[in-house]
C-alpha cells in the first residue's frame, strides 16, 4: 500500500509576498501569479502583493523586504517585481552592471547584487526586463480588442518586435517597451488594460518568449 497522509501533521503553508512597485504589478500578482500557483496546490501557498509606497528608492525596498520577511526561519518567502527599466541609482551593483550591454547579463547581475545585499536565503530578487511592457510585446497585437482603431499599428508593431528582437525581453533602454506601444497608441493606459492584455496571451506564451520571465516563473513554482 502507498504511503498514508498524516492528517495530524499537515504540511506547512508557504507565504509568498510578490513586492511591486505599482498597480499594474499588483494586480498582474493578483490575476496572473495568484491562480496559477494557488491552482497547483492551494492548501500549500498563498500570495501577497506589498506596495511599495511613494517613489521607488533602494532604501524603500530593502526596508520593505526586511520587514515581510520578519524572523529568520518561518514559512516566508518574497520576491520582487520592479522594472529594470528606471531602476533608481541607489540599487546595489547598478553603476557597474549598467556597463553590459548583454541585457540578460545585466539583470542576472544586478539581481546578483541585489540578493547578496539582503543576505536571506528566503529572498527571490526579480527585475522586469526591460518593464512590465515587455510582456504585451510578446505579442503587441493582443491590445487591439482594447484600442481597435489601431489594430494596423500594432500589427505593424508586433512583426517589427520579431524582426529586431529575438525576445521583447532585448527590447532597450533607449526606446522602452512602453514608449514604442504609446507610439502607436497614444491613449494606451497601463492601468486597467496592461494586465488584461497579458491575460489575454496567456503566461505560457510569454515565457516561451521571455526567458528570464520563466526563470523567475520557474523559482516560484518551485516553491510548492
Amino acid at each position: 500500500m502507498g504511503e498514508e497522509f498524516d492528517w495530524g501533521n499537515p504540511l506547512p503553508v508557504t507565504r509568498l509576498y510578490v513586492v511591486s512597485e505599482g498597480l499594474t504589478e499588483i494586480n498582474f500578482v493578483r490575476d496572473v501569479i495568484t491562480p496559477h500557483l494557488e491552482r497547483r496546490w492551494p492548501e500549500r501557498i498563498t500570495v501577497q502583493a506589498p506596495k511599495l509606497e511613494g517613489n521607488c528608492t533602494y532604501g524603500k525596498v530593502q526596508k520593505l523586504v526586511r520587514a515581510v520577511l520578519g524572523n529568520p526561519g518561518s514559512d516566508v518567502r518574497v520576491t520582487t517585481m520592479i522594472d529594470l527599466y528606471g531602476l533608481p541609482g541607489g540599487f546595489p551593483g547598478r553603476i557597474l552592471c549598467d556597463g553590459y550591454e548583454d541585457p540578460w547579463k545585466r539583470v542576472q547581475e544586478m539581481e546578483r547584487f541585489f540578493y547578496e545585499d539582503l543576505q536571506d536565503e528566503r529572498f527571490i530578487p526579480y527585475l522586469q526586463l526591460h518593464e512590465f511592457e515587455a510582456l504585451i510585446l510578446t505579442d503587441a497585437r493582443c491590445l487591439a480588442k482594447y484600442y481597435p482603431s489601431r489594430k494596423a499599428d500594432l500589427d505593424k508593431l508586433a512583426q517589427s518586435i520579431k524582426k529586431q528582437f529575438q525576445s521583447p525581453e532585448e527590447v532597450n533602454r533607449m526606446t522602452s517597451p512602453s514608449r514604442r506601444i504609446k507610439d502607436v497608441v497614444p491613449e494606451y493606459q497601463k492601468v486597467p488594460f496592461g494586465v488584461s492584455a497579458v491575460i489575454d496571451l496567456g503566461i505560457e506564451a510569454i515565457r516561451r518568449e521571455c526567458r528570464h520571465f520563466d526563470s523567475w516563473f520557474r523559482k516560484l513554482e518551485a516553491l510548492l
